[in-house]
C-alpha cells in the first residue's frame, strides 16, 4: 500500500478519535442522566468539573474532572499502542530517519482538548480544558506533575483564583518542558536520557519525550489560556470570583 495513504488514514483515524474523545461531555452527560439539570445553565455556564462541583456538589465535580482527564488519556493512549504494537504498521512510520508515531499520538493530545474546548455533542461550546490538560500530564511524566502541581497550589492558595492558578501552572509546565528538551538537545542527550523524565524511568517502549511531546505541550498549553481570556479580563477589572474555601 502506498506510504502517504497509509499515513493519511493513520493521520485522520487519530486525530478524528482524539477530537470525539475529547467532546464527551460528561458533566453535562451526568447532570441530565442524574439530576436532570443542565449544567451549563447555572453560574459559570460551563461544563468543566468546577462548575459541575457548584452545581452538583463536590464529589460530581471531582469526579467530572476525573472523567475529563481520563478522556484526554485515553486519546494519548490508545494511538501510542495501536502504533506501537500493531507490527503491519511500522514499516510506514518510517519518514527516513525519522520515527513518525511520537508525531501521531502527541497531536492527538491538541485533538483532545480542543474536541474539549469546542465538542461537537454541544454545538462547540465547552470547557477550560485543565482537567484534560493535567490527564496527559499525569500519564506521561512525573515532572510535568510536580511543576504543575507545586505552580498550581502555591497560587492558588496565595491567590484564591483557579483562573489564574490553572494559567499560571500550565504555562510554568511548558516553559519546563521546553527548557529541559532544548537543554538535552543542545548536549545532545535527548535520546538517551529523555526517557528518565516518564514514568517509564528510561525503560524502553514507552511514550517518547522530545520536540513533539514539548510542541504539544505548547499547544495546548496556548489552547487552557485562550480558553481563560474572559477570565483573565475579570481578573484585570476584579471581579474574578476567588475559592471560598481556602482560608
Amino acid at each position: 500500500m502506498n506510504i502517504y495513504l497509509v499515513n493519511f488514514l493513520i493521520g485522520a483515524l487519530t486525530f478524528l478519535l482524539a477530537y470525539f474523545l475529547g467532546s464527551i461531555p460528561n458533566g453535562v452527560i451526568i447532570g441530565k442522566v442524574f439530576f436532570h439539570k443542565d449544567p451549563r445553565d447555572y453560574y459559570s455556564g460551563n461544563s468543566g468539573g468546577s462548575n459541575v462541583g457548584r452545581v452538583f456538589g463536590k464529589k460530581i465535580g471531582v469526579l467530572v474532572i476525573f472523567l475529563d482527564a481520563l478522556k484526554s488519556m485515553l486519546a494519548l493512549f490508545i494511538p501510542f499502542l495501536v502504533l506501537t504494537y500493531v507490527k503491519g504498521l511500522q514499516p510506514y512510520l518510517y519518514w527516513g530517519d525519522y520515527y513518525a508515531a511520537p508525531f501521531y499520538y502527541w497531536a492527538a493530545t491538541v485533538f483532545a482538548l480542543l474536541g474539549h474546548c469546542f465538542p461537537i455533542y454541544l454545538h462547540f461550546q465547552g470547557g477550560k480544558a485543565v482537567a484534560s490538560y493535567v490527564g496527559v500530564g499525569i500519564f506521561f511524566s512525573y515532572v510535568e506533575v510536580v511543576v504543575f502541581a507545586v505552580s498550581f497550589f502555591v497560587t492558588l492558595f496565595k491567590k484564591k483564583f483557579v483562573s489564574l492558578a490553572s494559567i499560571l501552572a500550565s504555562s510554568s509546565t511548558a516553559l519546563t518542558m521546553l527548557i529541559i528538551c532544548l537543554a538535552m538537545y543542545g548536549t545532545g542527550t535527548l535520546q538517551t536520557s529523555g526517557a528518565y523524565l516518564t514514568w517509564s524511568f528510561g525503560a524502553e517502549g514507552y511514550l517518547v519525550f522530545g520536540f513533539e511531546s514539548t510542541a504539544a505541550l505548547i499547544l495546548t498549553t496556548l489552547i487552557l489560556v485562550l480558553r481563560h481570556l474572559p477570565n483573565i479580563k475579570r481578573l484585570k477589572e476584579g471581579k474574578e470570583n476567588q475559592v471560598k474555601w481556602i482560608k
